[in-house]
C-alpha cells in the first residue's frame, strides 16, 4: 500500500522530478500538505483515541467509495492503482485499528449508572472527552 498511501499520507513523500517545476510544484505540494493535514500516518501515534478513530472512519468511508487514492495521483503512479483485494486489506486494517484503539463515541455509548452521558473517553483513559476533541474533525 506503500505506493498509493506513503507520498500523501506520511512525512516520506518521494518527490518526483515534475514536483519541482513550477507551476506543478505548487499544485503537487498543496496535494500533499491537504493530504497530510487529513490523515498522516507518521503522526497516527500523535492522535487523541478520539481524533485517530475520527481519522479511520473517514478513511474507511474514502477507501470504499474509491475516492482514494485520487484519480489525479493514478495517473502518473500506477503503482497507486489498488485493486479490489489491496482495497479490502486496507479497510479491514483500519477496522481493526479502530477496535484496537476502543475509543467509544460519547452518542453511542451508553449512560453510566449516575445518569451522566459518556464523556467519550477510552476505557481506562482519564481527564479526556471534550478538551481532547479533534477541532479538524470534518477531514480525513
Amino acid at each position: 500500500m506503500a505506493g498509493a498511501c506513503n507520498d500523501c499520507h506520511t512525512n516520506q513523500t518521494v518527490w518526483p522530478w515534475y514536483s519541482k517545476v513550477p507551476p506543478v510544484s505548487f499544485w503537487v505540494a498543496d496535494h500533499v500538505e491537504e493530504g497530510r493535514s487529513h490523515f498522516n500516518l507518521s503522526a497516527f501515534g500523535a492522535y487523541s483515541p478520539r481524533q485517530a478513530d475520527h481519522k479511520l472512519e473517514e478513511m474507511i468511508e474514502m477507501v470504499e467509495e474509491g475516492k482514494m487514492p485520487l484519480k489525479s495521483y493514478k495517473w502518473g503512479h500506477s503503482e497507486a492503482r489498488i485493486t479490489d483485494a489491496q482495497r479490502e486489506v486496507l479497510i479491514d486494517w483500519a477496522r481493526a485499528e479502530r477496535e484496537r484503539i476502543g475509543y467509544v463515541p460519547e452518542e453511542a455509548a451508553p449512560a453510566p449508572s449516575g445518569g451522566v452521558p459518556n464523556s467519550g473517553m477510552v476505557a481506562g483513559e482519564a481527564g479526556a472527552g471534550a478538551a481532547g476533541a479533534d477541532a479538524d474533525e470534518g477531514h480525513l
